[in-house]
C-alpha cells in the first residue's frame, strides 16, 4: 500500500511540475506576440514628420519640452529639448531628444561628425547630440518641421527672458 502511495504523489508531482513548465513557455510566447504587435503598430515618424506623409493616420499632434541641463557661462544655456509625437488613438512616442546651447554661446566642438545631428538654428542656437537613440535626431526635425520648431522656440523663450 505504501508503494502506491509512493507511486501515486510521485506521478502527481511530476504532473504539476510539467503543467507549470507548459505554461511559463505560454506566456513567454503570447508576450513576444503582443510585442511584436505593438511594435508592427509603431508609425514611421521620419515619413510623418519630415515628409508630411499621414495616409493611414489622422495629423500628428507635436509637442515639445525642454529642461535646463546646465549654465555654461553668463548668458548660456545648455537645455535638454525632447520632441513627442500623438498619433490616432493618443499614444504619445519620443521622437528626437537633443541638446541645444541657447543665448550667447560658443558651441565648443560639441556635437557628433553626422550633418543632420548638428548645426544653428535659425534663431542663433546650437543643436548638438546628447547620446540618446531616437528616431529622428532634433536637429534635422527642426530643420525640417516648421511646426515643431516653432514649439521649440515657444519652449526655450522663458530661458531667454
Amino acid at each position: 500500500m505504501k508503494n502506491i502511495r509512493f507511486i501515486y504523489l510521485l506521478f502527481i508531482t511530476i504532473l504539476l511540475l510539467n503543467c507549470s513548465n507548459e505554461n511559463d513557455t505560454t506566456d513567454t510566447e503570447i508576450n513576444s506576440i503582443h510585442k511584436s504587435e505593438a511594435e508592427m503598430a509603431q508609425p514611421n515618424f521620419r515619413d510623418l514628420l519630415l515628409n508630411g506623409t499621414t495616409a493611414k493616420y489622422a495629423p500628428p499632434t507635436i509637442r515639445t519640452e525642454s529642461d535646463l541641463v546646465g549654465v555654461d557661462s553668463p548668458g548660456c544655456y545648455n537645455v535638454n529639448v525632447r520632441v513627442y509625437i500623438s498619433v490616432d488613438g493618443g499614444n504619445e512616442y519620443l521622437v528626437a531628444n537633443d541638446n541645444v546651447l541657447v543665448g550667447d554661446c560658443n558651441n565648443g566642438n560639441r556635437g557628433s561628425s553626422d550633418p543632420k545631428c548638428n548645426g544653428y538654428l535659425p534663431d542663433g542656437n546650437y543643436v548638438y547630440e546628447n547620446g540618446t537613440q531616437e528616431d529622428i535626431c532634433l536637429y534635422e526635425l527642426l530643420i525640417e518641421n516648421e511646426t515643431a520648431y516653432n514649439q521649440y522656440l515657444a519652449s526655450v523663450s522663458r530661458f531667454l527672458n
